[in-house]
């Protein structure tokens, strides 16, 4: 059995395939399983996947009809053999020592999840890196603790995301996957992926740990799935914001989810006036559609909360925008000044 099954999905990335197999390929960790899975990618990347798994038996291929990301790494999921399992998008790369590093400690600790930091890269070399600390969740409760902030910060927090967690940065245990039977949903389907399998895993688990390591590099690529917008991503948003709730309700009750809920919903209404505020067409056009996603019902919860006064004051500006639907507010902070946060 290897120490560590790597799934990396596989789709229309010939320009970055190398830089990621060989990232892997090159740990210190030699025990490990690389799970190539290509997504009928149109390019060359079919072709490359065979040529990696025939230098070198650690790599398996799976080929397989397009379904996109979630559903390929499923695909990877079924086959994989490791004692903990990995996921890495084939547009990134690691450092040579993420995965020895992650997995001793997993193996140290007996954890479900080991997760370690990521740092952002551009096209024109930019990085972006941040300092941080070793934080652990050593029982159920405390990882219960843990989901509730990966899912939204409440008024309090200084921070937005406090704890930034993906299923790319982290090792988890395969049986902790396997018997609990954990799989991604499509993000054909719900945008988001990984918050849903955080939804799913998290409950099942009982020890994990985020190292303060930054081992990821992830790529601002503005062709990527996660870059791109349009009316399908704005209901599969919609529909991520309906499911979360059903989730959180099974484990907390509603005054403890809520305002971590409300966290994440304005975290996500944020994209989606950001991109419908700097869409091509006219202004008119934009103001109609700015109107009518601030028209629903899903916000009616968060516009009405008693202790919305929580939030800072940026934060209140923002959201009696969203109450009163003043989208020249929108229009303005991020088309005319290209966006903040």
């Amino acid at each position: 059995m290897p120490k560590v099954s790597v799934v990396i999905p596989v789709y229309n990335v010939e320009m970055y395939l190398d830089r990621c197999v060989q990232s892997v390929l090159n740990q210190t960790l030699a025990d490990i399983e690389i799970i190539l899975v290509d997504d009928q990618s149109p390019d060359k990347c079919p072709f490359l996947c065979d040529e990696y798994a025939r230098k070198d038996s650690r790599v398996k291929v799976v080929h397989k009809q397009n379904g996109g990301l979630g559903l390929a790494r499923n695909s990877g999921l079924d086959v994989a053999t490791g004692e903990y399992v990995a996921f890495l998008d084939s547009d990134d790369y690691v450092e040579p020592e993420t995965y020895q590093v992650a997995y001793e400690r997993a193996v140290k600790d007996d954890l479900d999840a080991c997760y370690f930091k990521h740092c952002r890269f551009f096209a024109n070399g930019t990085r972006l890196v941040h300092k941080y600390e070793e934080e652990t969740f050593m029982s159920k409760d405390a990882v219960l603790g843990l989901m509730l902030n990966v899912v939204g910060s409440t008024p309090d927090e200084k921070k937005q995301n406090p704890y930034h967690v993906s299923s790319c940065m982290a090792v988890f245990k395969r049986s902790t996957i396997e018997n609990n039977h954990i799989r991604f949903v499509s993000e054909r389907q719900i945008a988001s992926e990984d918050v849903i399998f955080d939804l799913n895993f998290f409950p099942c688990a009982s020890r994990i740990v985020l190292l303060p390591d930054v081992f990821y590099n992830y790529f601002v690529n503005e062709q990527s799935i996660s870059r791109n917008y349009d009316e399908k991503k704005l209901d599969r948003f919609m529909k991520l914001l309906v499911e979360i709730p059903k989730y959180l309700s099974r484990y907390f009750p509603k005054e403890v989810w809520m305002e971590h809920f409300f966290g994440h919903l304005i975290k996500v209404f944020k994209i989606i006036l950001r991109y419908e505020s700097q869409a091509s067409f006219g202004y008119w056009k934009r103001r109609s559609h700015l109107r009518k996603i601030l028209s629903n019902s899903i916000l009616d919860d968060l516009l009405k909360w008693k202790n919305i006064w929580r939030y800072p004051a940026r934060e209140k500006v923002y959201l009696f925008c969203m109450k009163t639907k003043f989208v020249p507010f929108f229009i303005f902070i991020y088309h005319f000044r290209n966006g903040i946060n």
